[in-house]
């Protein structure tokens, strides 16, 4: 039998929202519900008008995937539109946020590897 992390199988109606930094977060799998080591996965609803703080992670790979909605990704010095449909990788270092630019809720999943941790979460 293979060790390590088990299986397991999540529904997200049955775990709490949150408030995070810029919304509300669901931590669909994570350290505290899953064996999950190396990465977890979270949706996050970005009200009309929000945004996060700018951040970074020093150790931290995410990618946001655009479930529904429109917004804005700041990586660096670059800007992006994203809507339904669209992935963004945001390197370990780079200082970045996410911003409503549309008139509903923006609706992503964000997978972190390794997984989020907020010591490493800095805010320049």
């Amino acid at each position: 039998m293979a060790t390590g992390p088990k299986p397991k199988v999540v529904a997200a109606k049955e775990i709490a929202a949150i408030q995070g930094y810029c919304g509300l977060v669901w931590e669909l799998i994570d350290r505290k519900n899953t064996d999950a080591q190396r990465l977890n996965l979270a949706q996050v609803n970005i009200d009309e008008g929000r945004a996060a703080q700018l951040h970074l992670h020093r150790q931290t790979e995410e990618i946001y995937f655009i479930l529904e909605g429109q917004g804005e990704v700041t990586i660096g010095e670059n800007a992006y539109s994203v809507s339904q449909g669209y992935a963004v990788l945001i390197p370990p270092g780079c200082v970045h946020t996410i911003k409503n630019s549309g008139r509903t809720t923006l609706q992503l999943l964000a997978i972190n590897s390794p997984p989020y941790d907020p010591a490493d979460t800095f805010f320049p």
